[in-house]
């Protein structure tokens, strides 16, 4: 999806493996000036692409730096992420 708005990987872009609930996936990483969500946004942020094949329709997930940066909330009881500024 990330190479429909011209996002590919290239020579100077570090690789890593990454583990979580699905296992070990490995990635690249690529710098943005910012990334948005909605009204909430981030500037200079890492980003870490790579395929995600977990037998569900998923195209992505959205890291705790990410939500930490834009200073997001999120109420599990109501189901609801909002800022905390």
């Amino acid at each position: 999806m990330v190479s429909e708005i011209g996002v590919k990987p290239e020579g100077t872009d570090k690789t890593a493996i990454i583990h979580g609930v699905g296992g070990a996936e490995i990635v690249f990483t690529k710098w943005f000036d910012s990334v948005s969500l909605g009204d909430w946004f981030v500037k200079s942020c890492k980003i870490e692409i790579g395929v995600m094949d977990y037998g569900i329709d998923i195209q992505g997930i959205i890291g705790f730096d990410f939500l930490r940066a834009a200073k997001l909330v999120i109420d599990t009881d109501k189901m609801l992420v909002y800022s905390s500024k």
